[in-house]
């Protein structure tokens, strides 16, 4: 019948029993819902949402969260009660294999407390949670097994380790996925930013596996209208019980870090701003349940970490694209920015921040901190020194930049950010340069993004001091450069 999960639990002889117990109540529950049909009794229904898109191609994929669909595969984890009722087509009494999995669990403290962790002892109600529990447990995995039409013992045996493990094991492993926001990547199947970290398509299972409803926090379409996510791949998560991993591990503990660290990377290369609105945990080798067919997928967190722009119905509309060719040096970009120290992460952060941003003059200012981040150095933070850091890191990149210009722009946006932060107010939200108007807070995103690519997609990155160092040997070399002129 095959081994027992490892380190699921400390007792092999109490695992093997609650093993045996699931299967025989695996099999005793069909027969009862079987039975329940063919009588053509009303039953628990499964809503499997259906993959489809927009015309502009975004998923536009819902979860219908009805209490009674009237449509769809049996919910065989609703379908036993503590007694007969409007919720439930039979009583735990009725079904004798079903009682031994609660009795079993009833009478271990400790199996008790992470089947059923709500189940106190002395609580009135402790033995409908634990009811609930176990029926849930024996019902999810016997509605895996019809799903993927696997119904031998040792099928059934590997989904019950599956759930044993998320219910029983200290820790446990799975990819963080974050879904990217109304940005398509259409030539991209799976980019490898480095380290763990994948931009990867997202398959129309996962798509129909990370729907929410209309109940959502933020509008459904918002949530599926992305066709690539972030995958922060092996994630250790600390497992208390299932209930305090769902909550407090989901949406207060997870270290989203990474995730944000490559939406930085992508926009520092390509220019174009990614977010992310939903993160969710693909489990490795365990499941809280699954829905019908679909892989497993734990919804973690719903926020709001993606441009203003997008702000508004914006599925309705085709969106940014980014072609593979974009990205060639992301995976470097990426690695330095992991690898580089507090004041590049700093201005990474005010770059990605600048596009959440609702107002101009906060704009203006994330990305001076950012640019000062990086191009200035203890208290000599002076617009000259800065603008001229910045006037050679960008002449020396690979984009070339003319560096009186980007001196002079410096200087302007700086001249902007003053007046901004002594309570000043601005005349326009625009600079005039050589005859051209520039949006100030649009200038100075561009300015920093230039900056965090030059510093970031070479080996090794420059710093303060050595544009500083740089900017002295070019005077240094101009009494031999004009000589040298002199002689021709």
């Amino acid at each position: 019948m095959g081994k027992m999960p490892p380190d699921a639990s400390d007792s092999r002889p109490r695992r093997h029993d609650l093993w045996r117990a699931v299967l025989l109540a695996a099999r005793e529950l069909h027969d009862a819902g079987l039975a329940l049909e063919r009588d053509g009794k009303s039953l628990a229904r499964v809503s499997v949402p259906e993959f489809k898109t927009n015309k502009h191609g975004w998923p536009s994929v819902l979860a219908d969260e009805q209490l009674f669909p009237r449509s769809g595969p049996i919910d065989w984890t609703r379908l036993v009660g503590l007694e007969r009722g409007a919720w439930t087509n039979l009583a735990i009494e009725e079904l004798p294999r079903l009682r031994d999995v609660v009795a079993l669990v009833e009478g271990d403290e400790s199996l008790g407390s992470r089947i059923s962790p709500m189940a106190k002892a002395g609580s009135r109600l402790r033995r409908a949670h634990v009811v609930d529990d176990c029926v849930r447990l024996v019902g999810s995995v016997l509605g895996r097994a019809i799903a993927t039409n696997r119904l031998t013992d040792r099928d059934l045996m590997e989904y019950y380790c599956e759930r044993e493990r998320a219910l029983l094991a200290k820790s446990l492993t799975g990819d963080l996925v974050a879904p990217v926001t109304l940005v398509k990547f259409p030539d991209v199947d799976r980019f490898h930013l480095g380290n763990g970290v994948y931009l990867e398509r997202l398959d129309e299972e996962t798509q129909c596996a990370r729907a929410v409803s209309l109940q959502s926090s933020v509008n459904p379409y918002l949530v599926a209208a992305a066709t690539h996510a972030i995958v922060v791949e092996s994630t250790e998560f600390d497992n208390p019980n299932w209930l305090v991993r769902s909550f407090r591990t989901w949406e207060r503990e997870l270290d989203l870090s990474r995730i944000d660290r490559a939406c930085q990377a992508v926009e520092i290369v390509t220019g174009v701003p990614i977010g992310y609105v939903q993160v969710c945990v693909r489990p490795r080798g365990w499941a809280d349940g699954w829905r019908h067919d679909l892989p497993p997928l734990e919804q973690a967190q719903i926020v709001e970490r993606f441009a203003r722009r997008f702000r508004g119905a914006s599925w309705n509309e085709a969106g940014p694209s980014i072609e593979a060719t974009k990205l060639g040096s992301l995976s470097t970009v990426f690695a330095n920015l992991e690898a580089a120290d507090r004041k590049v992460h700093l201005a990474a952060r005010r770059l990605f921040q600048c596009q959440v941003r609702e107002d101009d003059d906060d704009v203006v200012i994330d990305a001076c901190i950012g640019i000062e981040a990086l191009v200035g150095e203890g208290r000599d933070e002076l617009t000259h020194r800065m603008a001229s850091r910045a006037a050679v890191a960008l002449a020396r990149s690979a984009h070339r930049v003319d560096a009186a210009r980007v001196y002079a722009l410096v200087k302007k946006v700086y001249a902007e950010r003053s007046t901004i932060v002594h309570g000043g107010a601005r005349k326009s939200v625009h600079i005039v340069f050589d005859g051209d108007s520039y949006s100030t807070s649009g200038l100075a995103v561009v300015l920093l993004r230039l900056l965090l690519l030059s510093a970031l997609e070479g080996e090794p990155g420059w710093t303060p001091a050595s544009l500083d160092a740089a900017m002295l040997q070019a005077v240094n070399a101009l009494p031999e450069l004009a000589e040298r002129l002199g002689s021709g």
